[in-house]
């Protein structure tokens, strides 16, 4: 015989799957204290001539289970357990801690996450990235996505100027 739930046995249930962090949201959790993550460099030429201009940084982590995740998929698991913030600024510090040694004049391009624009301490970040890992600012390119430009245009253009 089936029974059914009573309505507080219904939101209990219903607030668990809410509050359950799926398993490989606490296993990127562990593999970004763990240092897990990695970097890779997807190289950018220019269309006149095709000399290297810099390289853009692209997020990878190998799970033992599904292989290698990467970029959307990979910040898509992070948003789900909070974790969006960690792992763009663990991307962003090995990023620029390998790309200072690059030659003179080469760009890096990071891409950044809608949260990370709108978080107000976002400037001070990236201020305090490039100052710890002594990497020029006129060498960084940031690629901001439209969904970040189109949330509070008036708010992102500032903190773009102040940068």
């Amino acid at each position: 015989m089936t029974t059914a739930a009573t309505a507080p046995e219904r939101r209990s249930r219903s607030e668990r799957r809410r509050t359950t962090v799926p398993p490989i949201v606490a296993e990127l959790r562990t593999a970004l204290e763990q240092g897990d993550i990695d970097v890779l460099f997807q190289p950018q030429f220019a269309a006149d001539d095709g000399r290297l201009v810099g390289a853009e940084a692209l997020s990878r982590w190998t799970h033992p289970g599904l292989g290698v995740i990467g970029g959307d998929r990979l910040f898509a698991i992070a948003e789900q357990g909070g974790l969006t913030e960690a792992l763009s600024h663990r991307v962003a510090r090995i990023a620029l801690a390998a790309a200072r040694s690059w030659r003179a004049g080469l760009r890096l391009s990071l891409n950044v996450a809608a949260p990370d624009v709108l978080a107000a301490d976002f400037v001070s970040n990236i201020a305090a990235m490039l100052a710890e890992t002594r990497f020029s600012p006129a060498c960084l390119t940031l690629e901001i996505t439209e969904q970040v430009l189109l949330s509070d245009l008036g708010d992102t253009a500032d903190k773009l100027r102040h940068l």
